[in-house]
């Protein structure tokens, strides 16, 4: 894994083999590219990123592999969008596909074949999702394959709604 300056982010990139893979793990825990060195010496993106791509908006960027959490779609409350229901009928805003795909991450774990970053909650994601918990993202890179896990462990004592998911941006 190396170190590289791109858009004023300093972006991890691994070198598996013949593919490469490019990630922001503090920003969305995104991984924004992956490509693939052909026998020509062509490369080919698998996961594609788009060349303007503004990171201070990185929520908005159609590209990568966004982390949708704690909910992977659009929340409706009695045909409201962007509003779900608390178990305890409490209305509470919840921005399209949740909160994590803009949301600030730490970078627990970070070796020659991936990384696992930690959600970390801000007050308008407590505010938003009251839950203890802790959410976590793993990539693991290999020669022609990316596996990502995602996580959550329950730090309270009530049942936790969540749906996450991603989005993969495939070429």
């Amino acid at each position: 894994m190396e170190k590289v300056t791109y858009g004023g982010e300093t972006l991890r990139r691994w070198k598996v083999g013949k593919s490469t893979f490019l990630a922001l793990p503090e920003k969305g825990a995104r991984l924004m590219n992956w490509n693939v060195t052909l026998g020509d010496g062509s490369v080919r993106d698998v996961i594609y990123w788009p060349e303007d791509a503004d990171l201070a908006e990185i929520a908005h960027v159609r590209g990568g592999n966004p982390i949708l959490f704690p909910f992977n779609a659009r929340t409706f409350d009695r045909g409201d969008i962007h509003f779900w229901r608390d178990p305890e009928g409490v209305r509470r805003p919840m921005p399209m596909h949740g909160l994590a795909r803009q949301g600030n991450f730490k970078t627990i774990q970070a070796d020659d074949n991936g990384f696992t970053a930690l959600y970390l909650a801000d007050d308008e994601a407590r505010e938003v999702y009251p839950y203890e918990y802790e959410f976590t993202v793993k990539y693991r890179f290999e020669e022609l394959r990316v596996i990502c896990e995602l996580s959550l462990q329950n730090l309270g004592d009530k049942p936790i709604p969540w749906s996450a998911g991603h989005h993969f941006y495939f070429t």
